[in-house]
């Protein structure tokens, strides 16, 4: 990812508008990727810069942990409530898709020792899903390109193909979850078990999500 060649063609980028970057010679390009999946708003969002420069006056920075929050917090999790199931009601920000990939990582480990089932440790993702470059959210990404930046991926992460239809036509056949669901069986449950699945993540290049 950070190669001497990949820094010899690099780009200094120095403004955005909508969803175009601008560089430092002035050259427009489309920003496919949203910056990195974070600006789907797109740039240049003068509205959301006040916002921003509002919250920042009254307060620069506030840890949510050990029950701490703030009132522009709480508002957008319950407005958040509202657009999800009704049993996803509980909601951690993070600063990034990094740190939300550990920290459900985290969660779910802690979630199965606290059930007994201290063995509930496998990850499983998509080919092709970013889940971050974290050490434990780049070995549950499934892009073998990523995995040599660090000396060797954390334990308990396997990855199955893309259900279909997902990069280009679908052939025909089962439905996308049917040949995930599938996938997942083979290649990540080969032992009989009678505990509860692990749980899984998809990748946003993939068109999922958790």
């Amino acid at each position: 990812m950070h190669s001497r060649k990949t820094h010899e063609n690099g780009h200094g980028w120095a403004s955005g508008t909508s969803a175009v970057w601008v560089d430092v010679d002035g050259t427009e390009h489309i920003d496919g990727l949203s910056g990195l999946w974070n600006v789907v708003a797109g740039h240049g969002r003068t509205e959301l810069a006040e916002a921003v420069r509002q919250q920042m006056e009254r307060l620069g920075y506030c840890s949510g942990y050990a029950g701490s929050s703030t009132p522009e917090a709480i508002e957008l999790g319950k407005r958040l409530s509202t657009l999800a199931y009704p049993a996803i009601n509980r909601f951690f920000f993070t600063s990034g898709g990094g740190e939300a990939s550990e920290t459900n990582f985290k969660a779910a480990r802690s979630y199965w020792k606290i059930k007994g089932f201290l063995n509930k440790t496998k990850v499983i993702s998509r080919q092709w899903g970013s889940h971050g470059v974290t050490l434990a959210a780049m070995s549950a990404t499934g892009i073998t390109n990523y995995w040599p930046c660090s000396s060797q991926r954390c334990p308990a992460s396997c990855e199955t193909r893309p259900g279909g239809g997902l990069r280009g036509q679908r052939k025909p056949g089962p439905p996308p979850g049917t040949v995930l669901v599938t996938g997942v069986a083979q290649r990540c449950f080969a032992r009989k078990e009678t505990e509860p699945r692990h749980p899984a993540c998809c990748g946003s290049d993939s068109g999922g999500s958790w």
